[in-house]
């Protein structure tokens, strides 16, 4: 008998098609880039927070599922944040 895990992430498994690893590194990103939208807090604190005890293995999972690496997603959020806000009229 196949156990609920290898039920839900085994290989054969129609609803996921991922390892728990990635399950949970996936999970831990997606914390990260909300955490990421706060710009006080500093990146190595969000990599802790999010569930990485390394830094180096935060940027490298982070860059590996976003393509991107952290800093490089807080910009694109302040970026995105900046043109969204009404600019005044000069007077």
């Amino acid at each position: 008998m196949r156990s609920k895990w290898t039920i839900i992430f085994g290989s054969n498994s129609l609803r996921y098609s991922r390892t728990p690893i990635e399950y949970l590194n996936e999970f831990r990103i997606e914390e990260a880039k909300r955490l990421l939208a706060d710009s006080r807090t500093k990146i190595a604190d969000i990599g802790t927070r999010s569930g990485f005890n390394s830094n180096s293995y935060f940027a490298k999972v982070f860059k590996m599922y976003t393509g991107i690496t952290a800093s490089e997603y807080r910009e694109l959020l302040f970026t995105r944040n900046m043109e969204k806000k009404p600019q005044l009229a000069d007077s």
